[in-house]
């Protein structure tokens, strides 16, 4: 009986569930780490996506002059990436909030700044000299990393670079794998003359 209600309590539910089939509910200190970082994460978004570069005092900002200043730091340090590091911060926050994650493995931390270092040299390589918003986009990371690379390996190899940095810290950070979906998609009977 306590089987089959945990196979339909897994079956039914996202949350994550123990041995005995009970729901596990985050701790208070969890869940207020959660918000905390929620907070600040949609802080950073709001601060990101309503910047002026024309506006010094940061009257127009969402998050006021302080936001305006996050953002004038993060656009000038990694560009265009800062949104997605918002972004990640984010479902992050959401993560741990309901207890999907506890805290960043290495793996995470290191595949979340490859993500983020191929963000910048991909903005950079991709839109080059013409600033957006102000800022190059790639920030200042992304132009000193795509003018090596592309100083040693050339405009294709910078790119590939860049798209092998972003790959990485997307297997890093999910659960995805290139492998299995692959096979699962070569091995699928989806032929037609191969059914009975």
């Amino acid at each position: 009986m306590a089987k089959a209600r945990a196979k339909k309590t897994e079956e039914t539910s996202d949350l994550p569930v123990d041995d005995d089939g009970m729901m596990v509910v985050p701790s208070r200190g969890i869940e207020a780490l959660g918000i905390g970082m929620l907070i600040l994460a949609l802080g950073l978004c709001f601060a990101l996506f309503s910047f002026d570069p024309g506006d010094a005092a940061g009257r127009g900002n969402l998050v006021g002059p302080l936001g305006s200043g996050v953002a004038r730091t993060i656009l000038g340090g990694i560009g265009v990436a800062g949104y997605v590091v918002g972004l990640l911060g984010v479902a992050l926050a959401g993560a741990t909030l309901f207890g999907r994650v506890r805290l960043p493995s290495p793996l995470a931390a290191v595949s979340a700044a490859s993500l983020m270092i191929g963000t910048c040299v991909l903005a950079q390589l991709v839109v080059g000299e013409p600033a957006v918003l102000g800022h190059p986009a790639g920030g200042a990371l992304g132009l000193v990393l795509s003018e090596l690379l592309r100083g040693v390996a050339g405009p294709a190899g910078a790119a590939l670079f860049g798209v092998g940095l972003v790959l990485l810290g997307v297997i890093g950070i999910s659960n995805l794998s290139f492998s299995l979906a692959l096979c699962k998609r070569a091995f699928a009977p989806s032929a037609s003359w191969a059914r009975p």
